[in-house]
């Protein structure tokens, strides 16, 4: 029975993997309509985005309504955002909430007060839903695919519908370790080479990522409330994810039916360009309305729960199965004049070594001695174990 709940629930992961966040919605016109995302977590940090609706055909955003957020709940508290952020990018309006103390014993609703139109939008009192509670997660390398599968055990009290997301965190170093750097001169046309000091390189490096995918399950039906090994996410073994150290933190949230219904009909509708909206406004009322106009759309599904929360580490001196895919790497070259150092920099090579004197200094491609070419950074995150810096 478990590997029938297994593998019935991983095709179901694999059937969502192309409905991105953020919302872009296939219309052919920008009609001004609200978009919410964002659910209300009890015991957490709780985080709504506010934009409005847009047409994929342009490349220019509307910009998102001028709003005030609120979330209150029966007691008669309110809550109010601490944290007040906007994505140029993608221009939304972030609306963040320190939910950490709020009881989960009442319900709860969202209300927006929107100053373009003098519209109030409010959702309808919700209850909290009780956390899933996460056995463990587990990596487990599956070298006939060359991959390496991340797996969630979990168990519920009650039938219940999930959506979870994770994010990842890995160290992963240059091929070569250089000792020092370039200073470029455009004026002088040479420039200067310098040792690192007081411990800086550009060896170490750090990257992250989150998950894109709408990833939603439920277990309606099935006779048992306990899953072992759910396959949720897979990394190929010649990533440099898996090269150093690698670290994921999964967030499990419990989704009302409805919320549920309404991601599972996202989902089932989207075509095969991904578009995460495809049907028609009259099939997409989430639970958000206006007071005034109750015929007023907006876009999106607010839900309320607790969440449960895991991570994992992977050490590749552990598991010894990371695969570099590198055959070899470029042959360092020694500059006989300081003249060339300034071409040398033009063409995207850099110095890693360089004689304690002076004398001789030897260059690579930067990809060769700079991790920062692959997209990381030197930003090491605050939990990290090792004393790579």
């Amino acid at each position: 029975m478990r590997n029938t709940i297994k593998h019935t629930l991983l095709a179901l992961a694999l059937l969502v993997t192309g409905c991105t966040y953020p919302f872009d919605i296939e219309f052919k016109e920008s009609d001004g309509r609200m978009v919410v995302e964002g659910n209300i977590i009890i015991g957490g940090r709780t985080t709504i985005y506010v934009s409005s609706l847009n047409d994929l055909s342009s490349d220019v955003r509307k910009p998102a309504p001028d709003v005030s957020v609120m979330i209150e709940n029966e007691s008669g508290t309110a809550f109010y955002p601490t944290v007040i952020g906007h994505d140029t990018k993608d221009a939304r309006t972030l609306y963040a909430f320190d939910m950490e103390k709020a009881p989960s014993d009442t319900r709860y609703r969202l209300r927006i007060f929107n100053k373009d139109n003098q519209h109030n939008y409010e959702t309808p009192w919700c209850e909290v839903q009780k956390g899933a509670v996460i056995d463990r997660l587990s990596y487990i390398p599956e070298p006939e695919k060359a991959r390496m599968a991340i797996a969630i055990s979990l168990h519920s009290e009650t039938e219940s519908y999930f959506q979870w997301s994770y994010e990842e965190h890995w160290e992963y170093h240059a091929p070569y370790r250089a000792n020092c750097f370039y200073i470029p001169n455009p004026d002088d046309g040479i420039g200067s080479v310098a040792f690192f000091q007081n411990g800086e390189n550009t060896y170490y490096c750090w990257s992250k990522n989150n998950s894109s995918e709408l990833l939603i399950f439920s277990t309606e039906g099935q006779k048992e409330d306990r899953f072992e090994d759910l396959e949720f996410h897979l990394i190929p073994q010649t990533s440099d994810k898996l090269s150093i150290l690698y670290y994921i933190e999964v967030t499990l949230q419990t989704l009302s039916k409805d919320c549920y219904t309404y991601l599972n009909n996202m989902k089932s509708n989207s075509d095969y360009n991904g578009s995460l909206f495809a049907p028609t406004p009259s099939e997409m009322a989430g639970n958000i309305h206006c007071t005034e106009d109750p015929s007023e759309q907006v876009i999106g599904f607010v839900n309320c729960s607790q969440v449960s929360k895991a991570h994992l580490f992977i050490d590749n001196n552990v598991t010894d199965f990371y695969f570099n895919p590198r055959t070899a790497l470029p042959l360092p070259q020694e500059l006989s004049k300081d003249v060339w150092q300034f071409s040398y920099y033009s063409l995207n090579m850099i110095p890693f070594s360089m004689m304690e004197d002076g004398s001789s200094v030897q260059w690579v491609d930067r990809s060769c001695a700079d991790c920062r070419v692959n997209g990381g950074t030197k930003n090491k995150p605050a939990f990290w174990p090792n004393s790579d810096k």
